[in-house]
């Protein structure tokens, strides 16, 4: 339950930094906008954005929304996501047989 809120919690600041730049059609140098970096969880998906590139500062204080590198960004938070689950699917068929073969 605790890493569902963790994850809900990373997703909601995200978004809380994302769709402000999209609003204001923050989606290039030109178009950037000042954001004032922001502090707790939402600072922390601020710096990893960054890192990742799906915002980009244009200037001293102004950033824009790369909406491709947001949406490559995505794509491989989903593969990470459902190669994990596969792996727990298979580990725990694993176990599943292995303990149905220590039975016999």
């Amino acid at each position: 339950m605790g890493a569902a809120f963790i994850a809900a919690a990373a997703r909601r600041a995200e978004r809380d930094i994302i769709e402000p730049l999209r609003a204001a059609g923050a989606v290039s140098p030109a178009t950037a906008q000042p954001i004032a970096p922001p502090s707790g969880m939402a600072g922390r998906r601020f710096e990893r954005l960054i890192s990742a590139e799906v915002i980009r500062q244009a200037s001293s204080g102004r950033y824009f929304l790369d909406e491709a590198e947001f949406a490559a960004y995505r794509r491989r938070r989903r593969t990470v996501a459902i190669t994990l689950v596969v792996m727990m699917i298979v580990i725990g068929l694993a176990v599943m047989h292995w303990s149905v073969n220590q039975a016999r």
